[in-house]
């Protein structure tokens, strides 16, 4: 909503030429808001590569483990290996539900210390080394996901907070600055100034980022 003052005001530059102080409060202001759109654009970026990318890690993930746990769960039931059995015993839904950093010490697990000692009885199931050799590399790359998508959200914690830093700034211009730098032209240029503080209004209404407040009023009323 900054931007419908911001374009009123510079359509209208050459009603306030005469007063140099107020071209550089129009100047500073536009320099704001185009920091809130590239902040405002930098926010809902953030992270949403990395978020994409953990989540096909995961599928890719999960895919890779259920046929090796199945072969082992039904290799532990032919042993007779309760042990293995109830190590093996886990379903897509289950592994889907696990924190991060679960999924990944589970998988782990199961391919690191299960999987390998029970290689060539899985054989007989299809299961081939270069399977967990594969479903290993899917696993660091699940993990490294993790960590990238947790930097984004430190990134998206400092993006908003430089936001709301601007849209303060972008407030103050406003209130303390070009309302009362409008009441200069007050006179000589009526439609300006009502078009002005109309335009005033509808950034108000449009503001979501503090409690609401009353509209803007011209400086005195």
């Amino acid at each position: 909503m900054y931007e419908v003052v911001q374009t009123l005001l510079d359509a209208n530059g050459d009603k306030t030429a005469g007063y140099p102080a107020f071209a550089d409060t129009v100047g500073r202001f536009g320099s704001t808001v185009e920091g809130i759109k590239g902040k405002s654009s930098e926010l809902e970026g953030a992270g949403m590569g990395k978020v994409a990318a953990k989540n096909q890690a995961e599928d890719e993930l999960v895919g890779a483990l259920i046929p090796i746990t199945s072969a082992l769960f039904v290799h532990a039931g032919v042993k007779n290996d309760p042990e293995l059995k109830q190590k093996a015993d886990v379903s897509e839904w289950a592994l889907r539900r696990m924190r991060d950093t679960e999924l990944v010490a589970r998988a782990s697990s199961l391919l690191i210390k299960t999987a390998n000692q029970y290689a060539s009885a899985l054989g007989d199931f299809g299961v081939t080394p270069a399977m967990l050799t594969e479903c290993q590399k899917k696993v660091d790359t699940y993990s490294t996901s993790i960590g990238q998508r947790e930097s984004s959200s430190a990134e998206r914690v400092g993006a908003r907070a430089n936001l709301l830093e601007l849209f303060d700034v972008a407030d103050r211009t406003l209130a303390e600055e070009l309302d009362r730098l409008m009441e200069l032209v007050r006179g000589s240029q009526t439609q300006f100034y009502n078009e002005y503080f109309a335009a005033r209004v509808i950034k108000d209404l449009g503001t979501r980022h503090r409690p609401a407040q009353a509209t803007a009023s011209k400086p005195g009323a």
